[in-house]
């Protein structure tokens, strides 16, 4: 019986993003993320550190926050039990 070589998984290869379009996809992958993790691996993957630079950068370039930190939290800020006075007023 011949022994067979691993085969190495065939790579994901993310479609290219329109010039323009990296601050709307960028919005969409921070806000897709269910964790702070899943939102790096989204950002890692979809913007080639070739052309882009390390996810930081490209947070800084196509974000107004300084940080994903603190774009995934802005994302993902939840809504208060309590309604606010701006709420109250609206009401």
């Amino acid at each position: 019986m011949k022994r067979q070589p691993k085969q190495q998984p065939a790579k994901v290869v993310m479609p290219a993003i329109a010039r323009g379009q990296e601050k709307a996809v960028l919005a969409k992958l921070i806000a897709a993320a269910k964790d702070y993790d899943a939102a790096w691996q989204f950002i890692h993957k979809a913007f080639p550190r070739k052309t882009y630079g390390r996810v930081r950068d490209v947070v800084q370039k196509f974000s107004t926050h300084k940080t994903l930190r603190a774009a995934f939290n802005a994302a993902h800020a939840k809504q208060s039990k309590r309604p606010s006075a701006e709420q109250k007023r609206a009401a």
